[in-house]
């Protein structure tokens, strides 16, 4: 049970969440800074090519292996932990407080890899019968 949750939270927190920020990043660059309370930048599309990687990777994690969804798991929690210091900075040093700086965002970017590595954690505590995870990586 625990690895059904674990697959589609991948599906949807690093899926379909990552293919949105690539499409939002890349092709509505202008809306999705303003939505951030910055300027538009060069970097957006980077970022959004970066998320389409992850969203890729969470694509092929919804029904791989334990080692896989774990690699899988970390960059997308990286970049949210990091993204909520930026988010928490940019509220403390230059007062922004938009929405999409620190709305919905900032909570969900911690919450969501919290929330993975607990799922990552009971899938690993409790295996599908005749499945050995005992090695992540």
């Amino acid at each position: 049970m625990s690895e059904a949750f674990f697959s589609y939270y991948l599906l949807f927190a690093i899926d379909i969440n990552n293919l949105i920020n690539f499409i939002f990043h890349v092709f509505f660059g202008d809306i999705a800074a303003k939505f951030i309370g910055w300027e538009n930048s060069p970097f957006q599309a980077e970022v959004g090519f970066a998320s389409l990687g992850v969203g890729i990777a969470g694509v092929i994690a919804f029904r791989a292996s334990l080692p896989f969804r774990f690699a899988t798991l970390i960059p997308p929690s990286a970049f949210s932990l990091g993204a909520a210091g930026g988010h928490i900075y940019q509220m403390i040093a230059a007062h922004n407080f938009s929405p999409g700086n620190v709305g919905l965002v900032l909570p969900i970017d911690i919450l969501v890899p919290v929330i993975g590595f607990v799922f990552l954690w009971l899938s690993y505590k409790h295996p599908r019968p005749g499945t050995n995870h005992r090695n992540l990586i």
